[in-house]
């Protein structure tokens, strides 16, 4: 399950620019599919339910928004050589944040664009 759960990841990030049409767009399914504005509502529901004080607590709520980019990154460090950890170990908590600020200025974004732009990022910063 943990592979198909990677293969999947791997495939919406890594073969966007392989697999894309002639315009960069392609489809894309499951947690890959959902617009920033969903993923916010869920944000907005998690910040209600999560506990105060413990910065790793991840609510319920974003256990699959979690897992995706967890996959993300784990698929993207076992394809990419260099180094065994492109991204710094971020917390789970922090990539939520990120992923929820980037989706607030772009509800209508999906929410796959959202986990590129922040991996990317994560790449620069870690890599310098």
């Amino acid at each position: 399950m943990k592979r198909i759960i990677l293969l999947l990841a791997l495939l919406s990030i890594s073969c966007t620019s392989q697999s894309a049409d002639s315009e960069g767009k392609f489809t894309a399914y499951g947690m890959a599919s959902i617009s920033c504005g969903e993923y916010l509502e869920d944000y907005a529901r998690s910040e209600i339910t999560s506990e105060e004080g413990d910065s790793s607590f991840v609510p319920f709520i974003l256990t699959d928004y979690v897992g995706y980019v967890d996959g993300a990154m784990s698929t993207y460090n076992e394809v990419t050589t260099g180094k065994s950890d492109h991204f710094g170990n971020p917390s789970p908590k922090d990539n939520m944040a990120w992923i929820a600020s980037y989706c607030r200025e772009n509800t209508k974004d999906a929410f796959h664009t959202a986990v590129r732009l922040y991996m990317a990022q994560l790449i620069k910063q870690h890599n310098n």
